[in-house]
């Protein structure tokens, strides 16, 4: 529950009021997204830019639907890579009274289900439109939402075994920046001052004239205060 909260805003389930405010507000968001994507594929139809016939095919469909999978994979990698190698939180998890299997199935857990709301809001909207212009039957809506709970198991399953060679990835690029300080002792993130008004002679010795001052000003408060 804990790494829930972390992972949602979960405050709302407090109040009463602010509960009944947020399911309004995710139904119609969810009820705006599909009208906006029912609009788009009913002007598609309308001017035949995907078929001679009437509606959506079930191809350009499917080359929309690959795109977001193969998106949802990619955002899956890396948010499961942070989650379960990267994240903070592990070294306070880790201390608990818990197995490290119980720690990474938590977080598998809460990850799927924050995935599953994601999906709910965003790819059902989409079978939804896609229902409505080709008049699809009731249970196509049904298998809508349970395509959502296998489209979720799929992509988290597939980017917690693409997390792995990615954090292998991370590792490589952290090894190769510490090589990098260690060999020519600067950050490769360190930008150097190749400014002929900086490298200019009168602008250093200025410079230099200002810190020593400031260190003597300084220095003068610090006696003074003592002396008191």
């Amino acid at each position: 529950m804990m790494q829930l909260k972390d992972k949602m805003d979960l405050s709302f389930i407090k109040s009463t009021k602010a509960t009944i405010f947020k399911v309004v507000f995710s139904l119609l968001k969810f009820a705006i997204l599909t009208a906006i994507i029912y609009l788009a594929f009913t002007l598609i139809s309308t001017f035949r830019l995907t078929s001679l016939s009437a509606g959506i095919p079930t191809s350009f469909f499917a080359i929309i639907f690959s795109v977001m999978m193969l998106l949802s994979i990619i955002v899956c990698t890396f948010g499961l890579t942070k989650t379960l190698y990267l994240s903070r939180d592990n070294q306070v998890l880790l201390t608990m009274p818990t197995g490290r299997f119980v720690v990474f199935l938590s977080k598998m857990v809460v990850f799927t289900v924050y995935e599953f709301l994601r999906n709910l809001s965003y790819i059902l909207p989409l079978f939804f439109a896609f229902g409505l212009v080709n008049a699809m039957p009731i249970y196509f809506y049904i298998w809508s939402v349970l395509a959502c709970v296998i489209i979720t198991l799929l992509t988290v399953t597939l980017g917690a075994l693409f997390s792995i060679p990615m954090l292998f990835a991370t590792f490589v690029v952290i090894v190769d920046k510490f090589v990098t300080v260690k060999n020519t002792g600067k950050s490769p993130n360190m930008w150097e001052l190749d400014n002929p008004i900086v490298n200019n002679s009168w602008v250093k010795e200025e410079t230099k004239r200002r810190i020593r001052q400031y260190f003597e000003v300084n220095e003068n408060k610090t006696t003074v205060m003592e002396c008191c």
